[in-house]
């Protein structure tokens, strides 16, 4: 409370934040196995950087908890615009509006950390006022790669779009497998019927 510095600063307690924070440089919270307090925001946080954690055992984790009597519950909020804090502009199609990484170490040193599936969100089309078309695409690395490639894409208009085959496990003991009414009435195994829709490029529904 009435802290405000333009240099670095390492918090030990807890910081209470009653307002809402704008912190324009990098913050860098580090417990090294130690728990060095809270950082509470009653108002709002806003940073203008990156917040990076690191914890040297177990997992890194963060959560988000609403008390209210009521439908309401906690977001998880990615925002993007074009211009700047202040200035913004809107944004483009196929603009990237945020995204979801998981990367592992490959042992290699400081740029050994290799992407192996993400999930981003895109501007799926000319956007306006009160329109925003969206599209997202999950994306998983294949063996022997460290570049995530399209696996699944949900476009504005609902349309899913799979790549690679498409398949269902069977079930035991039965060994039951999920099947399908084709067109002309004959029942047909599922998983054939999709990767034969999927190498002719052919859509299908529910």
């Amino acid at each position: 409370r009435g802290l405000a510095s333009e240099d670095d600063a390492l918090f030990t307690g807890k910081i209470e934040v009653e307002g809402v924070a704008y912190l324009e440089s990098f913050i860098h919270l580090y417990s090294g196995g130690k728990a060095y307090g809270d950082f509470e925001a009653a108002g709002g946080l806003s940073v203008v950087a990156s917040i990076v954690a690191y914890r040297n055992n177990d997992s890194c984790y963060m959560w988000f908890t609403t008390y209210y009597t009521g439908t309401g519950g906690s977001d998880f909020l990615l925002r993007h615009a074009r211009g700047t804090l202040g200035s913004e502009l809107i944004v483009a199609a196929d603009d990237s509006l945020g995204q979801f990484v998981w990367r592992g170490y490959d042992g290699s040193g400081a740029a050994g950390w290799c992407s192996a599936a993400d999930i981003i969100c895109y501007v799926d089309g000319t956007p306006g006022l009160a329109d925003m078309p969206g599209r997202i695409v999950f994306r998983v690395t294949p063996d022997g790669s460290n570049a995530p490639v399209e696996a699944v894409r949900i476009s504005q208009d609902k349309s899913v779009k799979l790549q690679g085959a498409f398949g269902i496990a069977a079930v035991t003991p039965q060994a039951q497998r999920a099947h399908i009414i084709d067109a002309d009435g004959t029942l047909a195994d599922i998983t054939t019927k999709f990767n034969t829709l999927l190498a002719n490029q052919e859509g299908f529904g529910f």
